[in-house]
């Protein structure tokens, strides 16, 4: 009774596991060219081909083998290696919502700029025509460090815009670079898979030449064995 519960608390956690990984939407990490194959290992036939954003949706996943079963835009289905997706948005989104980021702070540090001058002018305007008398002088005298103040407010807003848009141009670089380097390591791979492959090809050769030796020298054996049962008769 024991082994039965057992037996059927794990086909359920199987299904359930099962039931989470299908229908999830995934996409191809940094920039690769990924094998698209008709079963979950890398001596299966290839049917296509997928680049970095692309979409898939999953149908099934062999955990053993770290392959996920998906099925691409095209509508073309096959296997992929897991540990080359990832979940979320893909990096040109990521890269877009960041130029937008920079855009729009640049926008707003510019504004912050034309509002400091502005109010610079008015500061100058306002200066040039102040009464000399004491208790006008006075009333000016608090407006303009009113305005001050707000100029200070405005150019220290300015500052901690164009800093952040600063960090953000910095991680879109630092984000390039990465990108490169990905590229580089996508075309040594697929590199490392043609050798395989020739390689493979190369054992199946070495193995039919093995077989069609044993073959042969069976059959010189065999011929040189009649041979010699027909002297041994004629003596």
């Amino acid at each position: 009774m024991k082994s039965f519960t057992l037996m059927w608390l794990c086909c359920c956690c199987i299904l359930f596991s099962s039931f989470q990984a299908q229908g999830a939407e995934r996409y191809i990490s940094d920039i690769l060219v990924i094998m698209l194959r008709d079963g979950p290992s890398r001596t299966s036939n290839i049917v296509g081909h997928l680049r970095s954003g692309d979409y898939m949706t999953i149908l099934s996943e062999d955990k053993e083998n770290g392959y996920l079963h998906v099925r691409v835009s095209s509508g073309i289905e096959g296997w992929v290696p897991k540990k080359y997706t990832n979940e979320g948005k893909s990096k040109d989104t990521i890269i877009h919502n960041l130029k937008k980021s920079i855009l729009t702070l640049k926008e707003t540090a510019q504004s912050q700029k034309d509002k400091i001058d502005g109010m610079a002018d008015q500061v100058n305007d306002y200066q040039s025509t102040i009464d000399v008398s004491a208790t006008t002088e006075a009333k000016q005298q608090a407006y303009i460090l009113d305005l001050e103040k707000q100029v200070t407010d405005a150019q220290d807003k300015y500052i901690t815009l164009k800093d952040q848009a600063e960090g953000v141009e910095a991680a879109y670089e630092e984000k390039n670079l990465l990108q490169i380097e990905n590229a580089s390591l996508s075309k040594k791979l697929i590199v490392v898979e043609q050798e395989n492959q020739e390689l493979d090809q190369t054992k199946n050769i070495f193995w039919f030449l093995t077989g069609a030796g044993v073959l042969l020298i069976g059959f010189i054996m065999g011929r040189s064995g009649r041979k010699s049962r027909r002297n041994s008769l004629t003596l």
